[in-house]
């Protein structure tokens, strides 16, 4: 059964004379999101999150996504631009300087099992001396191409890795960002505007992500009384992950996800760390 947890559409959007539309979509197994923005408005004017039980192959997530398509009237819509980022876990950071694009197989295949016609390709980070090599979706992709013909797609990390640095400062003391999923969380670590660490880990209790959290930390032989964490995601202020998290790292604080862009937005009932990459790719 497919439903939208959350339905957010700004009257504007209503409007015929508004064309300069960009949208960007969010899929993985779980979920599909998209968002609209109005260019000529540089405003926000649509986010659809649509969550659903694990999709055991791309095939099953590209059914459900037809059938999203089939009752969407928003989706549907002419726009001058879209953009995709593909979540899963099936990727790997290669340092430029050992990367060659005639290897992409073999930097995946050693941390995951590949089918054997499995296409992949990579994202150039911002930072310029890492390159980003993933396996997307390529059954939706080609969705969209039928659809929307030309269209630009990342890995999510890589939007979440250019995002953060793009936001620290030169000499800048060490951050930790972390993002989180319904079972899955990111983190990524930068110091004086260069990347020190990115992982993505699954959990299932909110022990779970606080002991990923406090391991990373000691690796980087950080004091949780020091450092300064960033929380974007499926997390709420005064949940119970929230106050474990709070309860061992001292200096902790909710992310905003419109900083770069400086976009406007009146929607309802989404806080300002929520759809980060959705809205920053």
């Amino acid at each position: 059964m497919l439903i939208p947890v959350l339905h957010n559409v700004d009257k504007s959007l209503e409007s015929d004379h508004f064309k300069k539309l960009i949208l960007s979509i969010q899929l993985k197994l779980d979920g599909f999101s998209f968002s609209i923005l109005n260019q000529e408005l540089n405003k926000v004017v649509a986010i659809v999150d649509h969550k659903f039980e694990d999709a055991k192959h791309p095939l099953q997530l590209l059914e459900k996504i037809k059938d999203i398509y089939k009752e969407s009237s928003l989706l549907n819509m002419n726009f001058s631009q879209v953009k995709v980022s593909h979540v899963n876990r099936i990727s790997t950071l290669v340092p430029i300087a050992l990367f060659d694009d005639d290897n992409l197989r073999t930097y995946l295949e050693f941390n995951h099992k590949l089918l054997e016609n499995e296409y992949i390709t990579f994202d150039l980070t911002n930072t310029e001396d890492i390159a980003n090599v993933y396996s997307p979706f390529t059954v939706v992709n080609d969705f969209f191409f039928e659809k929307y013909g030309e269209f630009t797609f990342k890995h999510f990390s890589s939007v979440l890795i250019d995002n953060f640095i793009d936001q620290s400062s030169v000499n800048q003391e060490l951050k930790m960002f972390v993002h989180v999923q319904s079972n899955q969380f990111e983190i990524v670590v930068v110091e004086n505007k260069k990347l020190i660490l990115y992982n993505s880990y699954q959990y299932k209790t909110k022990e779970d992500l606080v002991y990923y959290i406090l391991f990373v930390a000691e690796q980087l032989r950080q004091n949780p009384e020091d450092f300064d964490l960033e929380l974007y995601g499926e997390i709420e202020p005064y949940s119970e992950i929230y106050a474990l998290i709070y309860k061992y790292v001292r200096n902790v604080y909710f992310g905003k996800r419109l900083d770069k862009h400086q976009y406007s937005h009146e929607l309802d009932g989404i806080n300002e760390h929520d759809f980060f990459v959705l809205i920053n790719q």
